[in-house]
């Protein structure tokens, strides 16, 4: 995957890793690839500590899918490289997440 350095940084972090994992996550369960895009987490996550393009908290962006029912695929919800009123749909859900967890570094 490549990722053009100026919508890498329109998208923050929290978005990117988002989708790789769960598109990750997917391909490994089902054996096939979905294609996701963090313009969700960007204009509808709000309400769980995300803040658009400007970053939020990975656990927090996890919650709002568990919460939402899903992430919609790519291809429903594309990326706008600004942050925008939420368009989610249930009907074009690309992946589910039912539960997550925190891993933290021991030292």
């Amino acid at each position: 995957m490549q990722i053009d350095a100026e919508v890498y940084e329109a998208e923050g972090l929290v978005g990117i890793a988002h989708r790789t994992a769960l598109e990750a996550a997917y391909k490994q369960a089902f054996g096939k690839a979905v294609s996701l895009f963090e313009q969700q987490l960007v204009d509808c996550a709000g309400a769980f500590n995300n803040f658009g393009c400007h970053g939020g908290l990975p656990s927090q962006a996890f919650e709002y899918i568990k919460y939402n029912g899903g992430l919609d695929t790519e291809k429903a919800y594309p990326y706008t490289t600004i942050d925008g009123f939420c368009k989610y749909t249930y009907e074009n859900i690309g992946v589910k997440v039912f539960d997550s967890v925190n891993i933290t570094q021991v030292s």
